[in-house]
């Protein structure tokens, strides 16, 4: 029986049931989505529009495509839009209206008609990025960094990030060894040409600088392919350059405030000039420079620089610097560079120092001081030249340089060694020491691509040298009682020569692997002969020597692996040598001869990984370097006079293990670099066997067993703890400081060192910590106005196994502020630095020095390339440098002289003159503009 309730539900169900199919459909059809897609043409060429904007217009929004290469767009949309609309520069705006029909139509091909029509302006803004990775190449935009109107390229390099300038310009840690103008070489040394660049080139001229590493010519010339390579820097200007030319004059004179003799102030004087031009197929270098002010770098005569250091003692300095290169042939297949230098110096200092040692079993205290009054002139003349020549699978360098050296030297020195508080002995030394000689060098290197895969070489060097030395000692020695004596020794000549050839065969195994082998010979020829002569023993010794030297050394297999992006190196080695050697003193009469071969093997492995992005380097390095003696050596020498012995062992022959391992992080970002690094280096075991046994036939063999059994002994107990290690992370980081384009950069390093060392028999372990923090705030508040702050802190801390303990605290401060007024007419600048060093155990060695130096200089003349102006050097100090070096035996502190306070007047005139493709660019101007980061 069917009750009513059940009959009202089966009633519901039928009412119900036909709507499923409607509500189905209609959350289908609100899911539902059109894919519209299609392509855009040039209504009169049909070539598609690549880069066209397609714009479909919804309700409540709208939703943007740029077409392809192609010229073909794709949507996925829901099926309310009101209109599409297709959009490309020089191209009339298309628009498509929609219908209730829109849900089924798909647009194949849209065609735009050109069109014409006037923009009154366009306004871009970028930002540019400052860093860029390209591979193994590091890339500065320079219009990136703020500079001083006027400024040149040295004020752009020294806000690079990762670069500090002190005593060179260094990169990530390293030197700078050199510098490109748009890939072609500054002329003249690489320190001198770099420094000479940066100060002559403006920086307004530069778009971009890029640092990237290679080895040094030497080591091109010599085929030392494995050599350390060296960071470089390769100004891109705006336009690649034909010719460049650039020039440095400088005079100045004053007075030496301190140095007052007799009521008369020393003369002080400098005057230099350079000049720099390169072109297509030619290319010279110049410099001139006289002066006996040494508060400047040598070879830079910049008048801002005097402001940036000072070195002890009196110098006079002439120098003179060309060099050039020239290209020859249509193809400049064959390259020359002449050069030829000349300097002459004058050196007078007077250094005190104070070495303090720390408690042994012997002595509770122990001080030894010292004063040294030095006087050196030295003139040298080099002459050289390389060839260099590409024929069709040849390379041909030609390298020979000549060197001629005149030298004075004249020094004074007295000494005290006090223990426990008394004298134990004073001593006086004065000699004078006169010397001249030759020095040559010559290389030739021949390389031959004989397929594509197989290649041969052969290197050819030679060393000849021809020198005469003269010295005259005169020694007083107190201590109880007193006596002098005259030691004449001289002359003492030396003359020879050495020869090295390398032939060279590699075989490129694949794409990233070559196989390398080389055979080193080396023939040494030296003779020298020398007369002493001792008035207070009366002894006349004449000795003539003759040695020649015969080595040769096999290395098997050289194993490269190099990759693109990834790259590895892998380098595995083995080296043998077989040497002979004879000594005559006809004299004397004796006549020795020996030969030996000796097993050597060492056995290296290198690995090297560089992983880059655009904003980021990561390199990883680990070297293993093992050396392994061989079996023990026999060298029978035959001695005509006393028969003969055997000699076991070799000076040289030693075991040890070596790794190193370098990781280094570097993330720039804009205007945000961060560097990190660890390396560290532990070497262990390292064995010496050196030893000789007379004999007879008779005994030979059981002293030879006796010594094997001793030597064993010694070694055992030579290698107990001489384990030496040491680890050192560090952390750079870059980043904008938030007040007028400030940028702060923070170095922090902490070193941790084991040291063994023998004092005496003594064994004494050294662990030495220290911690170093360097921070750097530099200001550009505006093209007229910089302003440096630079603080370099550091603590050391030592703990020998003897219980002695030591500490050092040091702190240097300096501030820079530069201003530019009148529009770059009137230059100011202020040098201020603060050098303090506390020693809790040693305080009578703490010191504390100020330097202040100040300079005001008047541009004139149209472009501003003459000035006029007035220095002062050396305003607050108390002429004396400080230095102090610990060691584990003893701490030393060194007092140095410096010149003192100065009054220069400077004159400077720079010039300047640049092709590009035939056309001139005036004072760096240029059609396009860059705009600043800050834009």
């Amino acid at each position: 029986m069917i009750t009513t309730k059940y009959l009202l539900k089966y009633l519901f169900t039928l009412s119900v049931f036909p709507l499923f199919p409607l509500l189905a459909h209609g959350q289908e059809s609100k899911n539902q989505s059109l894919n519209i897609s299609g392509v855009i043409v040039d209504s009169l060429t049909n070539k598609p529009l690549a880069g066209a904007i397609v714009s479909i217009y919804l309700p409540k929004d709208t939703i943007h495509f740029i077409t392809n290469t192609n010229g073909t767009y794709n949507f996925s949309v829901p099926k309310q839009p009101n209109f599409l609309e297709a959009a490309f520069l020089g191209y009339r705006i298309s628009k498509i209206k929609t219908d209730k029909k829109f849900d089924f139509q798909i647009y194949d091909t849209i065609r735009m008609a050109p069109g014409t029509f006037e923009i009154d302006s366009v306004v871009v803004s970028a930002r540019l990025k400052k860093v860029i990775y390209r591979g193994d190449t590091v890339q500065f935009n320079a219009a990136a960094f703020k500079t001083l109107h006027g400024a040149n390229v040295g004020s752009l390099v020294s806000k690079l990030p990762g670069v500090t300038i002190d005593y060179g310009v260094w990169f990530m840690g390293e030197l700078v060894s050199g510098a490109y103008v748009d890939g072609r070489k500054v002329f003249g040394s690489e320190d001198v040409g770099l420094y000479n660049l940066m100060e002559n080139l403006d920086a307004k001229d530069i778009i971009s600088i890029e640092a990237f590493k290679e080895i040094s010519d030497q080591d091109k010339h010599l085929g030392n392919s494995n050599a350390p390579k060296r960071w470089i820097f390769n100004f891109i200007t705006f336009s690649k350059l034909t010719e460049i030319t650039i020039g440095h004059a400088l005079l100045s004179y004053g007075k030496d405030l301190t140095h007052g003799d007799g009521g008369q102030y020393k003369d002080r004087y400098g005057s230099g000039i350079t000049l720099n031009y390169f072109g297509d197929k030619k290319g010279i270098f110049q410099t001139n420079i006289f002066h006996n002010n040494i508060n400047r770098f040598t070879n830079k005569i910049d008048e801002l620089s005097i402001a940036q250091a000072n070195i002890s003692g009196d110098n006079k300095q002439t120098v003179i610097d060309i060099s050039g290169s020239v290209f020859l042939g249509k193809k400049k297949i064959i390259e020359i560079q002449p050069k030829y230098s000349f300097e002459q110096k004058h050196n007078s200092n007077l250094t005190y120092r104070e070495q303090l040692f720390f408690p042994t079993k012997e002595y509770n205290s122990r001080d030894v001081k010292d004063s040294t009054s030095l006087n050196e002139t030295t003139s040298s003349h080099n002459i050289g030249f390389n060839i260099k020549s590409r024929p069709k699978n040849h390379t041909i360098d030609i390298y020979s340089e000549c060197s001629f050296i005149n030298r004075a030297k004249s020094t004074s020195i007295l000494n005290s060694n006090i223990m426990d508080g008394s004298i134990v002995s004073l001593f006086r030394n004065s000699a004078s020491n006169q010397e001249y000689g030759f020095l040559g060098r010559y290389s030739i290197r021949w390389s031959w691509k004989i397929s594509q895969k197989l290649s041969f070489g052969t290197d050819v060097s030679a060393t000849v040298t021809d020198n005469s030395q003269q010295e005259l000692r005169k020694d007083t020695t107190v201590r109880n009682s007193s006596y002098s004596y005259l030691n004449l020794s001289g002359p003492i000549q030396r003359n020879g020569y050495q020869i090295n050839i390398t032939p060279k065969l590699g075989y490129e195994l694949s794409r990233y692997t070559s196989l390398n082998t080389q055979v080193t010979g080396m023939i040494n020829n030296t003779q020298s002969r020398k007369i002493v002569v001792d008035n207070m023993t009366g002894l006349y010794d004449y000795t003539q020597m003759y040695n020649y030297t015969d080595h040769s050394k096999l290395i098997i297999p050289e194993l490269n692996l190099v990759r693109s992006r990834k790259q590895i190196k892998l380098v595995l080695g083995f080296k043998s040598q077989i040497s002979t050697q004879s000594y005559t003193d006809k004299d004397r009469g004796l006549d020795k001869h020996s030969t030996y071969f000796a097993i050597l093997p060492m056995f290296l492995y290198d690995h090297n990984a560089l992983l880059n992005t655009s904003s980021s380097q990561l390199t990883v390095s680990y070297s293993s370097r093992v050396t392994i003696p061989g079996s023990n050596m026999l060298t029978p020498v035959i001695n005509s006079g006393n028969g003969s012995f055997l000699s076991v062992g070799n000076p040289n022959l030693k075991q040890s293990y070596t790794h190193n391992l370098s990781t280094k992080l570097s993330l720039m970002e804009n205007e945000i670099s961060v560097s990190t690094s660890i390396t560290g280096s532990y070497i262990t075991n390292p064995i010496s066997l050196n030893g000789f046994i007379f004999f007879n036939k008779d005994t030979v063999l059981q002293q030879y067993n006796n010594y094997l059994a001793k030597a064993g002994s010694y070694l055992s107990q030579y290698r107990n703890g001489q384990n030496r290690y040491y680890f050192m992370p560090k952390i750079d980081v870059s980043l904008p400081v938030n007040f007028l384009g400030s940028i702060l950069s923070s170095t922090l390093q902490y070193r941790y060192e084991n040291v063994p060392v023998y004092i005496g028999n003594d064994l004494v372990q050294t662990i030495q910590q220290s911690a170093a923090l360097s921070v750097n705030l530099k200001s550009t508040f505006s093209q007229y106005l910089e302003f440096v702050v630079n603080s370099q802190s550091s603590y050391s801390f030592n703990r020998r196994s003897t219980g002695v303990r030591d500490r050092f605290f040091s702190e240097q401060l300096s501030v820079n502020m530069t201003a530019v007024i009148l529009s770059g007419r009137i230059n100011i600048s202020a040098f201020c630095n603060t050098y303090i060093s506390r020693n809790p155990y040693y305080r009578n060695t703490d010191q504390t020095i100020n330097l202040l130096n100040a300079s005001l200089n008047y541009k004139f003349l149209k472009e501003r390339n003459a000035s006029f102006g007035i220095s002062a050097y050396d305003l607050l100090n108390s002429r004396r440098l400080f230095n102090t070096i610990t060691s584990p035996q003893s701490q030393t502190y060194t007092w140095s002289q410096v010149t003192g306070t100065q009054i220069l007047f400077n004159f400077s005139y720079k010039f300047n003159y640049k092709k590009s493709g035939g056309k001139k660019i005036n004072n760096g101007a240029y059609n396009s503009k860059i705009l600043n980061s800050d834009q």
